[in-house]
């Protein structure tokens, strides 16, 4: 069962084509289904990795002097553990690409387009999640010196945020700012913002491992059937969308705009413009499905 959409039946829908000329293979629907139960754990594993780097550079934080611009070996620092958080990721890429494969084919996991396609990926994960994080963090170093807070308050106040984002960072530090008001007392203020940042965190880390976790499973689908279109064969993709009330409207309109599927080289037509393989947007719950013609329409 697909554990996004829970319905194998809609999940796994055989493609027919219109001239049966050739060996039309589609992807074991078990196999591809363990593939995503497997990922779970993973996505686990990439949950608490990311929380270990947020862990990481909090302890950079608290090292450096406030109000100070960190240093850019802290980020690279910073980066290198998101690298990390990256490695259960992959592991789920190649679970999805085997799975896919399964009754077909074989995944080649050093395949040179395929590292190359992994490189770029993780190159992008590191440079929007970190310079997320440190976009917030300086926002609210520039908002402390604003409000002229003394050092080891700012010092408590870099260090419970570093590792959020930007929304997250503004909601915490306006929560912190309306007790201060109030008359909280600074010890209260710095156990309410500990407990904030700390379950912040934890939501930050979780999102992301789901999101990058889904992602990284339908890249190893598509890498994996791009291999097979290398090897000569004609791969055909659709768009499938999770049908209940949490569908968006983005998401809902891009089967209609891809309505005969997509050969497996060029883009899906989506709202955001043209992607090669789900997902849209962070959350989604869209997947991509493949079927293979062996020779020709």
């Amino acid at each position: 069962m697909c554990l996004r959409c829970g319905d194998i039946k809609k999940t796994h829908v055989v493609r027919k084509f219109a001239v049966d000329d050739g060996r039309e293979d589609e992807p074991n629907a078990e196999a591809v289904a363990k593939a995503e139960e497997d990922a779970r754990d993973r996505e686990k594993e990439m949950a608490a990795a990311v929380i270990a780097a947020i862990l990481w550079l909090r302890g950079a934080v608290k090292g450096a002097p406030p109000y100070a611009v960190l240093p850019d070996d802290i980020w690279r620092g910073f980066n290198d553990q998101l690298r990390k958080a990256l490695i259960p990721g992959f592991a789920i890429h190649d679970l999805a690409a085997n799975a896919v494969m399964t009754g077909i084919g074989t995944f080649d996991p050093l395949d040179p387009a395929t590292i190359n396609r992994q490189a770029a990926y993780r190159d992008t994960f590191i440079q929007e999640f970190g310079g997320e994080t440190r976009k917030a963090f300086e926002a609210a170093n520039a908002w402390g010196i604003k409000k002229e807070l003394e050092s080891p308050i700012i010092k408590g106040l870099l260090v419970a945020l570093a590792g959020l984002n930007t929304r997250q960072t503004g909601a915490a530090l306006t929560q912190w700012a309306s007790r201060q008001a109030s008359g909280a007392t600074e010890k209260s203020l710095a156990k309410m913002l500990e407990a904030t940042a700390k379950k912040l965190m934890k939501q930050r880390a979780k999102t992301t491992a789901e999101s990058e976790g889904w992602r990284l499973l339908n890249l190893g689908q598509w890498s994996a059937m791009d291999q097979e279109e290398r090897k000569g064969a004609i791969v055909i993709k659709d768009w499938f969308v999770t049908e209940d009330e949490r569908l968006c409207e983005r998401c809902a309109a891009i089967p209609g705009m891809n309505p005969n599927g997509v050969p497996i080289g060029r883009p899906f037509n989506t709202p955001n413009g043209p992607l090669m393989f789900s997902t849209l947007h962070t959350s989604c719950r869209c997947k991509t499905l493949y079927w293979i013609k062996r020779g020709s329409f």
